[in-house]
């Protein structure tokens, strides 16, 4: 009996989680137009991290406070220059969930090489981790039952 119980929890958590997905993907948010300022001084950005969604057309307004500097974006080949007191405009669509690193292109002294930030690429889906993590619980318990008719 108490099988048969796990077995139906574990089906309808998994239906859940199916209907939770489903329905995060048809009611995702359209991808939007984000902009950021961010200050570039001898060996760092200002800010050194910005969050967006796939697909967001992400555009930088970066400014140099010291030195020149330059800008380059991993995985999509952009690489700005910004003089001193000046500022450069760097637009680009998120098209990668995960992690993009951008760096200093222009050598700017002994700390350099560790002048970089960080674009964060959230997949543009709420509730997926939610979602998937229901939908691993109900083959969790759809296991247990299983084990439960074994034993």
């Amino acid at each position: 009996m108490q099988r048969n119980r796990f077995f139906f929890i574990g089906i309808a958590i998994i239906v859940l989680g199916a209907a939770a997905a489903g329905f995060a993907w048809v009611h995702r948010p359209a991808p939007t137009e984000r902009e950021f300022e961010i200050t570039a001084r001898q060996f760092a950005f200002d800010p050194p991290r910005i969050t967006v969604n796939l697909g967001d057309t992400v555009i930088l307004r970066v400014r140099s406070e010291d030195i020149t500097h330059g800008v380059y974006i991993d995985g999509y080949g952009i690489d700005v220059k910004v003089p001193p007191q000046e500022e450069a405009e760097i637009t680009f669509v998120a098209n990668r969930p995960g992690k993009i690193r951008y760096r200093c292109s222009a050598i700017c002294g002994p700390l350099h090489p560790f002048m970089v930030g960080e674009i964060i690429v959230r997949p543009n889906i709420p509730l997926a981790g939610s979602a998937f993590l229901a939908m691993v619980v109900g083959v969790v318990a759809l296991g247990y039952a299983w084990w439960r008719k074994e034993a």
